[in-house]
Order: structure tokens, then C-alpha cells, then sequence
């Protein structure tokens, strides 16, 4: 029966290319302990390749395959392992910029995602969100008025996106947008991979007061597919590690503030 489970499991992933945890729990009505040990022999065939809270189908390798274009879009799952003590430190010291009383956006992204953990001592705000993640810590949350941006949820992203979304957007005034991105440029801006994102994003910082850009330095230099935003659009850039002096000069010609976190 294991084995049969094992192989079933396999061909699931195959179909599905990444699948969650909790996905394969309640699929296959096991445990998670049985789901992970399952995994573990899956990897040692070199069927599938763990990650951070599930799995994916493994990459074939020979000297033919190339790597995926920089701009693709990982799975969320994915992207929350890449350098989780400076996202840590980025949404603690975004954080100090929340005061009681304020309304505030909160962008889907993995360094955005953690803001949360670090303004449980406040007793009022309105949070709007359509990132799926930040709704579900949210009902732990219940000091907090949180308004959930209503449309189709993207798996990838673990938001919600869509024209829905979009009309939402425009019912409400934000005091403050705290903002994700793909990449950064000083050429180019704020960009991201997802097109349906790209325009929530704008329309996000069309209805806010201020914008916080929450970045870590390895996405510095970078570009990705759909430009959000001018450098110069952002009133603060929250960074893990000192950025190049060319940025520095920039930000202080267009006073621009920067926050520099340690991940110590």
C-alpha cells in the first residue's frame, strides 16, 4: 500500500509540476509525517525536488538544459526560502513606519508576507491586502480590520488578481502602500513578473499617500518583466545591506529615505 501511495504521489506531482504539502495531505488522507517521508524517497529517485512547504517535479539535467529566464515567475512556496533573514529584518524595521489608526496595503511577496509578525502590539488598523497569505495570518489577527481585495486567486502568487480587484482598489484611500518587487533598477524602476500584477500594483499606489518599497539587495541591478514604478515614486526603500553609491546619490537627490537593516 505505501508503495502504491509513493508512486501515486509521484505521477500526482508529475501531473500537477508543484504541489504544496497540505495539497498532498488531504489528496491522499495521510499525514503530514507520511507526506514527508513519501517526499524524501521520491527525492532520493530523483523524481521530484522538496522545497519549502512542498515539492516539485525534478528537472531533467544534460548538458541541453538551459536555465529558466530571470524574469519567470516562481512558485511562492519557492521564493520564501531566498534569504529569509533579511526578509525577516526588512518587514521589522517596515514595521516601525505603522502607527495606530493608519490604513495600510500590504503587497503579496515574500518580504512583505512577515510585515505582520511585527505589529501585533497595535490595536487598530485597516489592513488591505490581496495577497492570500497575509488573509489567512490575518484571522489570528482579530484587533485588525482587514479587507480582503476580492477577484481570482493566482496560484503562483498566492494572490488575487482581476478586474474585481481592480475596481475594489478605487474605494478606498491608503495611507500606507508597503511594496514588493521582482527586481530593482535605477534605470528601469520597480518591476515584476506577473502582467496581471503590474496593474494592481499601480492602481495601488495611485490611491496611497505613501510608498514603501521593501527590497533586498540581491534584487538590486536586476530588471523583470513589467515596471511598477520609478525609483522616484518611492518615499522610502527598506534594504537588508548598504546598496552601490550610484543609488545612494540617487536617493539623495530625489530625498528619497532608506532604511538599512541588519540580519543579525
Amino acid at each position: 500500500m505505501k508503495l502504491e501511495r509513493v508512486h501515486n504521489i509521484a505521477d500526482y506531482i508529475s501531473k500537477q509540476q508543484f504541489v504544496t504539502i497540505p495539497e498532498l495531505c488531504e489528496k491522499f488522507q495521510v499525514s503530514i509525517n507520511t507526506v514527508r517521508r513519501d517526499l524524501t524517497i521520491l527525492e532520493e529517485e530523483g523524481k521530484i525536488e522538496k522545497i519549502y512547504g512542498g515539492a516539485r517535479l525534478a528537472e531533467e539535467k544534460d548538458e541541453n538544459t538551459t536555465a529558466p529566464p530571470k524574469n519567470m515567475l516562481r512558485p511562492f512556496l519557492e521564493r520564501t526560502v531566498k534569504n529569509p533573514a533579511a526578509k525577516e529584518a526588512i518587514a521589522k524595521a517596515a514595521a516601525r513606519l505603522i502607527s495606530e489608526g493608519d490604513t495600510i496595503y500590504i503587497d503579496t511577496g515574500t518580504s512583505t508576507t512577515p510585515l505582520l509578525n511585527y505589529i501585533t502590539s497595535l490595536k487598530h488598523l485597516n489592513i488591505i491586502t490581496n495577497s492570500v497569505k497575509v488573509m489567512n495570518q490575518c484571522l489570528g489577527l482579530p484587533q485588525f480590520n482587514t479587507i480582503c481585495l476580492p477577484g481570482v486567486m493566482k496560484h503562483a502568487t498566492a494572490s488575487v488578481i482581476g478586474d474585481q480587484c481592480l475596481k475594489a482598489i478605487d474605494l478606498y484611500h491608503i495611507d500606507k502602500a508597503f511594496m514588493a518587487c521582482s527586481a530593482f533598477s535605477l534605470q528601469l524602476g520597480a518591476s515584476n513578473s506577473s502582467v496581471e500584477e503590474y496593474t494592481i500594483k499601480q492602481k495601488i499606489l495611485s490611491r496611497s499617500s505613501k510608498h514603501y518599497l521593501l527590497v533586498d539587495h540581491t534584487k538590486f541591478d536586476c530588471s523583470s518583466l513589467m515596471v511598477f514604478a520609478q525609483p522616484n515614486e518611492f518615499d522610502c526603500i527598506i534594504t537588508d545591506e548598504k546598496p552601490p553609491l550610484k543609488y545612494q546619490e540617487y536617493f539623495e537627490r530625489n530625498e528619497i529615505q532608506y532604511i538599512l537593516c541588519g540580519t543579525a
